[in-house]
């Protein structure tokens, strides 16, 4: 079954430039984050998600595979944001490692579920980017140099 159409191509053209703007978000924010728990910036519209994160994280210290601690689990945030940002670059560019690093993006975002031995609604996401990838590799194949 060939699933290579138009309507499919901006589909995936589409999911690139999603994945794109996702990463550079997660980048961005995860960064900014990251940087208000070593002391470098203050922002208030940070102060809520840092307590939240920070008692997340200590109520699941035990359960965990790997107890992150706030300043490794938004370095690890910003990590997956370049991964999958990368990815999507290369993606757009027909590059056969773009999807691949999508692919390795959503491999962490699974490791997120593992480590914390728990779903929960965000697994949509992971579920969503998982049939987007696919969709992106059946696509936008790398073009011949």
């Amino acid at each position: 079954m060939n699933i290579d159409n138009g309507f499919t191509r901006v589909l995936a053209l589409l999911a690139c430039i999603g994945f794109l703007v996702f990463g550079l978000i997660r980048v961005v924010v995860g960064s900014g984050m990251l940087a208000q728990t070593m002391g470098y910036v203050d922002y208030a519209e940070f102060a809520a998600a840092l307590t939240d994160t920070s008692e997340f994280l200590a109520l699941n210290a035990e359960r965990s595979l790997y107890a992150f601690n706030v300043h490794t689990y938004f370095a690890y945030i910003v990590a997956m944001g370049v991964v999958v940002t990368t990815g999507a670059i290369g993606a757009l560019r027909r590059k056969s490692w773009g999807v691949k690093l999508i692919a390795l993006y959503l491999a962490m975002h699974a490791a997120l579920f593992v480590n914390y031995v728990t779903i929960n609604p965000k697994i949509w996401f992971l579920i969503v980017g998982i049939v987007l990838c696919a969709l992106i590799a059946a696509v936008r194949k790398p073009k011949a140099a």
